[in-house]
């Protein structure tokens, strides 16, 4: 994963230990380091860097063509570490909850809502051929940041917006589906190989248990985001 992230410029790879940082700063629901994040009063000039954290996120996977269904085009082995990291950030930033973060990420005039309601809706290929369990952590991510976007709420105002591009709900239902055969798929495979292979390939399905973990936790996001919207 290292080699990876070494094939984008330094200029985007350093994002993800500062990203890194910035959640770990918002780690157990720290309201002071939340809100500070978003609004320096007491600084001549405010940066709002929960907003520039969606912009960065909107920005790496390509939203200003417009296309989110070809999200797939820039989303890659490459970057994909880099875009868990800043969906891990934006998550944080809202959790406790923070009404203020939650409200600045959903209503910001980027496209970066939309684009973590696309990631969840949409296949991701060909990143989806090639490596499906980048995809999984990927969807798990980004459902868990719109759940997190919609935590506590004592009203509809944000599950709306989110709804405004789930039309019809039950989008999210055959994801969540698909999702579930395709892990259900994976796992029978996975009891085959356990009585026909040797040893190594045995330490092998150990790994692609995780997956099939991953898989659940992504189509119980799913369900709840289903029914919360």
């Amino acid at each position: 994963s290292q080699n990876r992230r070494h094939k984008l410029p330094f200029e985007i790879r350093i994002m993800q230990p500062i990203l890194r940082f910035l959640q770990l700063l918002c780690e157990n629901h720290n309201p002071e380091f939340q809100n500070y994040l978003r609004l320096q009063d007491s600084n001549k000039t405010n940066y709002n860097l929960v907003c520039e954290t969606l912009k960065f996120l909107d920005a790496i996977c390509g939203s200003q063509t417009g296309l989110l269904g070809l999200l797939g085009n820039y989303i890659n082995e490459n970057n994909v570490e880099l875009i868990n990291q800043a969906l891990n950030t934006l998550t944080e930033y809202c959790q406790g909850p923070c009404r203020d973060n939650q409200d600045a990420i959903v209503n910001h005039e980027s496209n970066g809502i939309d684009i973590i309601i696309a990631i969840v809706l949409n296949d991701i290929t060909p990143l989806n051929q090639k490596n499906y369990d980048l995809v999984l952590e990927l969807k798990d991510n980004a459902s868990k940041l719109l759940l997190a976007v919609m935590e506590s709420r004592d009203d509809s105002t944000n599950a709306e917006r989110i709804l405004r591009n789930i039309v019809p709900v039950s989008q999210l239902l055959d994801v969540g589906c698909e999702i579930y055969v395709r892990g259900k798929q994976q796992e029978i495979q996975d009891k085959s190989a356990l009585e026909t292979e040797n040893d190594e390939q045995l330490h092998e399905e150990e790994g692609n248990e995780s997956s099939d973990n991953v898989a659940q936790s992504v189509g119980h996001n799913i369900y709840i985001l289903a029914y919360q919207v």
